[in-house]
C-alpha cells in the first residue's frame, strides 16, 4: 500500500492527534499559568487600592487603626475572592475549549440557571451588597458583625 493511502485510511481522530500532543498541554499550561499570575497580581492590586481608599488621615489611635485595618482586611478579601473567581472561571471555560469540547451549551445552561438563581436570591444578593457598604462606610466595628452572628 501507498504511504498515500495509509493517510486517506487513517480515522480523524488520528489525524487530530499531533495537535494535541503538543500545543494543547502547552496552551493549557499558559492559560492556566497567566490565570494565576492575574490572580496573585489582582489581590495586591485590590489590597494596596483599599489600604489607600479607606486610609485614615492624622493621628489615630491604636483602636481606630486596628479597626481600619479590619476593614480593609474584609472588604480587599471580599473583593478580591470575587474577582478572582471571574478570573479562573474565564481560565477554566477557555482551557476546556482549548480541549476541543464545545462550551456552548455549557455556557447557555449555566446562564439560565444564573438567572434563575438570581431571581430566587435576589433577598440574600441584596444583604451582601449592604454589608459590603455597611463595611465600606464602617458604620460597625467588624468585631461587633461577627458577634451577631
Amino acid at each position: 500500500m501507498s504511504e498515500v493511502a495509509l493517510l486517506a485510511a487513517q480515522p480523524h481522530w488520528v489525524e487530530r492527534l499531533d495537535p494535541w500532543h503538543l500545543l494543547t498541554p502547552l496552551r493549557i499550561v499558559l492559560i492556566l499559568t497567566v490565570a494565576a499570575l492575574v490572580a496573585r497580581l489582582l489581590r495586591v492590586v485590590v489590597r494596596r487600592f483599599l489600604s489607600r481608599a479607606l486610609a485614615v488621615p492624622g493621628v489615630v489611635s491604636k483602636a481606630e487603626s486596628h479597626r481600619v485595618e479590619a476593614r480593609q482586611k474584609a472588604l480587599s478579601v471580599a473583593l478580591g475572592s470575587a474577582l478572582v473567581g471571574v478570573v479562573w472561571a474565564v481560565a477554566v471555560v477557555t482551557a476546556v475549549d482549548e480541549l476541543g469540547i464545545s462550551i456552548s451549551a455549557f455556557v447557555a445552561t449555566a446562564t439560565v440557571i444564573g438567572g434563575a438563581v438570581a431571581f430566587g436570591a435576589q433577598q440574600l444578593t441584596r444583604d451582601v451588597i449592604a454589608g459590603f457598604f455597611v463595611l465600606a462606610r464602617s458604620e460597625e466595628h467588624t468585631s461587633e458583625l461577627q458577634s451577631r452572628f
